[in-house]
């Protein structure tokens, strides 16, 4: 269980990135908290706020925590921050062979080209 700050902080931290705090907001909050961790929560908040999606902050938030808790990710931020790590990798690797592959095809594409007349 956290503490008083603990608490405040993380609802510090919502009403400062996220806008005014209603009273279901500081429930939902707290029970996110008493569930799971103050800083794994304070993390779902920040991967809500870096993801630029304009979707209800609060559901949003609460997704990020479900899908945490069924990966069984409950109170470790550290393993959170490198699932996130090694999803970004993932991204960009796959960003990257497609990019290759559009070039490929533009340069089978272009080589065609030449062979018609």
């Amino acid at each position: 269980m956290c503490n008083h700050s603990a608490k405040k902080e993380a609802l510090t931290f919502y009403i400062e990135n996220f806008g005014d705090v209603r009273p279901y907001i500081t429930e939902e909050v707290l029970e996110w908290i008493a569930n799971s961790d103050e800083a794994l929560v304070k993390e779902a908040m920040k991967n809500k706020n870096a993801s630029d999606n304009n979707k209800d902050n609060l559901g949003y938030v609460k997704g990020i925590l479900l899908s945490w808790s069924n990966k069984g990710i409950t109170h470790n931020v550290t393993k959170v921050r490198n699932c996130l790590k090694r999803k970004k990798q993932l991204l960009v690797q796959s960003f990257a062979v497609e990019t290759r592959l559009e070039l490929v095809s533009v340069f089978i594409l272009r080589s065609d080209s030449l062979y018609i007349t």
